[in-house]
């Protein structure tokens, strides 16, 4: 899948990328990604929310809501030592681990500040040498 999308992506396009999800989440997911959804709406994110004593970020309850809605196995980070960020440190995107390099996922570029529905694996291979 080398497609990617930094606008909100369709529901059918969800659908489509994340096959074993109903379409009920492929919306949700869509409209989470749209920001037309909070987050917090989600019973793992809400849960996550009250555990915690200062509020996450906007984007990691974004991520959050995207791996339960797509039945991911966490957000992981993608890193380059050659890039710093005062926040996150050395990692450039986040993406929700569907468990295989080239599954469809939903990836955050920090830098860019969008999500694109695409790979983890596509996405690295688009920014080979982003840090130079």
């Amino acid at each position: 899948m080398s497609t990617t999308t930094t606008t909100s992506p369709s529901p059918s396009e969800v659908e489509a990328a994340f096959r074993w999800i109903e379409r009920e989440a492929a919306e949700r997911v869509a409209a989470v990604m749209a920001g037309t959804l909070d987050p917090e709406t989600l019973p793992g994110v809400a849960r996550w929310v009250d555990q915690c004593w200062h509020k996450p970020r906007r984007v990691d309850l974004v991520m959050a809501a995207l791996d339960e809605l797509t039945e991911g196995h966490g957000v992981e980070p993608i890193d380059d030592q050659a890039a710093w960020d005062h926040y996150y440190g050395s990692t450039v995107a986040l993406y929700v681990n569907q468990g295989d390099t080239y599954a469809a996922t939903i990836v955050y570029d920090i830098d860019a500040g969008s999500f694109e529905l695409t790979t983890w694996g596509d996405w690295i291979e688009a920014h080979e040498g982003y840090s130079e």
